[in-house]
């Protein structure tokens, strides 16, 4: 299992990086929403800061559905150099839209030729957002990693809306057509025995690791321990 963190600028990337032990560095803005795309720039200054071994994913943002305009924001943060292209499917209605929009993504990062690969979010909190059902799409989309998210950041966590075995069932399903999975949505350190036994290949953080809205190189710390511990 690896240990993804986002962050929002090269500082909270710094606060990561001294803590060590974290696998994925996700690059996004949470004030453009729950996987706001960042600047270019922003990104390029992350990704002077990693070590060797450290991946570095970036988002391109809430999309709706626009393959055009979607594509070539992928395109775009492929060229950068990163590891990963994070798409939000928040303003995603259904499943036939999450295919199409998936396969336009894919072509994209394809055609860049860098080798990024694609993550798509979907919401285990979907209905409260009109979002497309992820626990139906994951069985029609491309895409090498498929995320599941909380839409509505109101202090609830993504086990509230999906209990462990549906979330074992989505890891499963996922990992049948060929993809890897990352569950995220508020996780904090009381959960992370159950959030473990779903079996995701990423296990990803944000607030866990802030202090006052902002990484910290102490709860990252506190996080890996208590994922060391587990």
């Amino acid at each position: 299992m690896r240990v993804l963190i986002s962050i929002k600028d090269a500082e909270e990337a710094r606060e990561v990086l001294a803590a060590g032990g974290v696998d994925i560095l996700d690059i996004k803005n949470p004030g453009e929403g729950t996987l706001g795309a960042n600047k270019p720039w922003v990104i390029r200054e992350v990704m002077q800061l990693l070590p060797p071994g450290i991946e570095v994913a970036a988002s391109i943002g809430d999309l709706t559905y626009k393959p055009g305009t979607a594509s070539l924001a992928a395109y775009g943060v492929a060229r950068l150099g990163v590891d990963y292209v994070v798409a939000s499917f928040y303003g995603v209605k259904t499943t036939e839209q999450a295919e199409k929009l998936s396969r336009a993504l894919k072509r994209a990062l394809v055609e860049e030729g860098s080798g990024a690969k694609l993550i798509i979010s979907g919401y285990a909190d979907y209905w409260r957002t009109g979002s497309a059902n992820p626990f139906e799409f994951v069985k029609r989309v491309s895409c090498d990693v498929v995320m599941l998210d909380t839409a509505v950041k109101d202090g609830k966590n993504i086990l509230d809306f999906a209990p462990v075995e549906k979330l074992r069932e989505f890891v499963e399903l996922a990992h049948e057509h060929g993809m890897d999975t990352c569950i995220s949505g508020s996780l904090r350190i009381p959960h992370l025995g159950q959030a473990m036994s779903i079996g995701s290949d990423i296990l990803g953080f944000r607030g866990a690791a802030c202090e006052g809205g902002v990484v910290k190189r102490e709860r990252v710390e506190e996080l890996l321990r208590a994922l060391g511990r587990i």
